[in-house]
């Protein structure tokens, strides 16, 4: 509950704060595309919570920026079968795990990683196994914390964009199969890289 740290803290001024259960942010593993309807899907780009969560990204802006709330626990760390929220029947578990009930990393994995570790991180997606038609647009997004990221694909770059601190940077591709890659910068450096191949 984000939206009491700071009224609790006022209220209580030497007490520290932490969230015991923050989060649950909805994602399936490799999933680009909303479906809702047929598939129960929710795309990987932590922009879809539970009614009572926060996105990855809310939650660690509101931990972050206050500097009397020492973290977070993150609700969850796996899938687990029950509570399929926001789904009901066929459905049967829950879409908020870091992971997923096989033990494989969502992309939210390299979210945290780029909040909690100094070392450059740089994650693209989606995959880019799309199987779209050439030029179809598609979302793609980079999960950093480096300065700015360039993106390109098949060799070419399609621009460099400045990264905010809490909110990914995103592009729109148009598709074509071959390699999708990032170059991450630190102070106009080259520090990291990133790519996903067809």
């Amino acid at each position: 509950n984000p939206a009491s740290y700071d009224a609790f803290h006022a209220k209580f001024p030497n007490k520290p704060v932490f969230g015991s259960e923050t989060a649950s942010a909805f994602m399936v593993r490799g999933e680009w595309e909303e479906d809702r309807e047929n598939r129960h899907i929710i795309p990987n780009y932590d922009e879809t919570c539970a009614p009572w969560g926060n996105t990855i990204h809310d939650t660690w802006e509101s931990v972050d920026t206050r500097p009397f709330n020492f973290g977070s626990f993150v609700w969850t760390g796996f899938d687990y079968r029950g509570e399929p929220t926001p789904f009901t029947w066929p459905s049967v578990a829950t879409f908020f795990g870091t992971y997923d009930s096989c033990g494989f990393e969502k992309d939210g994995c390299f979210l945290y990683k780029a909040y909690w570790h100094e070392e450059p991180v740089l994650h693209l997606l989606p995959h880019w196994n799309l199987g779209l038609e050439k030029g179809t647009p598609v979302r793609v997004m980079a999960f950093t914390n480096c300065d700015e990221v360039e993106l390109f694909l098949n060799g070419r770059s399609l621009g460099r964009k400045a990264c905010g601190k809490y909110r990914p940077v995103d592009f729109t591709v148009p598709y074509e199969e071959g390699r999708l890659s990032a170059v991450g910068y630190r102070d106009g450096a080259e520090v990291v890289r990133d790519a996903e191949e067809t």
